[in-house]
């Protein structure tokens, strides 16, 4: 179950996540459209009050990471020890590590403020819970979110430069998974350039960076935002 929040389009969602990576890319000058993740994670993010913290498996259960929209300034956010380490991986654990965070960065950009906001004017039964099935996914946090980390970590402004490169060119590009970059290129309708028999991606698994399903739940009285572990 999730939570039902406010109506985003896509183009908003673009829009958001164009500002949020403007100031990344200000901060950081990559050479190329990836940015460096584990500078982000580690000092320029808790700057902003967005502070990650590596958990075990036993605290995070079944979960990949954690957003706790909980308090007035800060944001807290779990991830597991493993792909905390993994953000330089250039490999599978990698891809993973940074969808994840860009993932959890859509929630927090995204969703905590509107959780914070009805809780602090009192109207927290709004924040009702329902199975994602009901909702539209302008209205699913966790499309939003998805489609939040797509656009923060493939910007279609950078898609639209590499046209007629493969999938596995743009993903190896952005530092994401073949995966990850056909959901996410397939979202923004942007066709990619004709793919070798052993490139094709593999089917989504949940949790790898592509449509999975992540929760807004609760833990210990406070609504979490919560990315399930692949199986």
């Amino acid at each position: 179950d999730v939570i039902a929040v406010p109506p985003l389009s896509l183009r908003d969602i673009e829009r958001r996540s164009a500002e949020v990576r403007a100031l990344l890319v200000s901060l950081t000058r990559p050479e190329g459209p990836a940015l460096p993740w584990d500078a982000l994670v580690d000092r320029h993010l808790p700057r902003a009050g967005l502070l990650f913290y590596p958990a075990s498996g036993a605290e995070l259960r079944d979960c990949e990471a954690a957003t706790d929209p909980s308090g007035e300034t800060s944001i807290h956010i779990l991830m597991r020890a493993e792909l905390y380490e993994a953000l330089t991986d250039p490999g599978p654990g990698g891809n993973r590590a940074r969808a994840t965070v860009a993932h959890e960065l859509g929630h927090a950009v995204l969703h905590v403020p509107y959780i914070r906001q009805q809780r602090q004017s009192g109207q927290e039964r709004t924040l009702v819970r329902v199975t994602r099935a009901q909702l539209a996914p302008y209205r699913d946090p966790e499309w939003q979110a998805w489609a939040f980390a797509g656009c923060l970590l493939m910007p279609r402004t950078s898609l639209e430069s590499m046209t007629g490169r493969s999938l596995v060119d743009l993903a190896r590009a952005h530092g994401v998974s073949t995966q990850f970059a056909a959901a996410h290129c397939a979202r923004l309708k942007i066709p990619v350039g004709a793919t070798e028999p052993d490139e094709r991606p593999s089917r989504p698994s949940p949790g790898r960076g592509v449509e999975a399903p992540l929760m807004l739940a609760r833990r210990s009285q406070t609504s979490v935002a919560r990315t399930p572990r692949a199986r």
